[in-house]
């Protein structure tokens, strides 16, 4: 098995769809609230809140949709075939 052969475009790929799902949860967060949020506090409760949820969908969504999926080890990730070793910093 190979590692992603997309990489380049997996990478161009999630940050375009970051940047709007920052921006559709500063959105949500100004109707929530009811008065306007800006950039900085809801890209912070993205990453607090939403960012290991939206990474592992993407990832999926992106594996499925790829051309390479059944060549790579990232596909396999993807499915749950098997999982990267977590490393915590903490």
């Amino acid at each position: 098995m190979n590692g992603c052969q997309c990489s380049g475009t997996y990478i161009g790929t999630e940050r375009v769809c970051l940047m709007a799902a920052i921006e559709e949860n500063r959105q949500l967060l100004t109707e929530e609230l009811g008065h306007e949020v800006d950039n900085r506090v809801a890209t912070q409760d993205f990453l607090d809140h939403l960012m290991e949820a939206f990474c592992r969908q993407f990832r999926v969504n992106f594996c499925r949709a790829c051309s390479f999926a059944t060549q790579c080890d990232a596909h396999l990730c993807a499915e749950g075939v098997k999982r990267p070793e977590y490393r915590s910093i903490h």
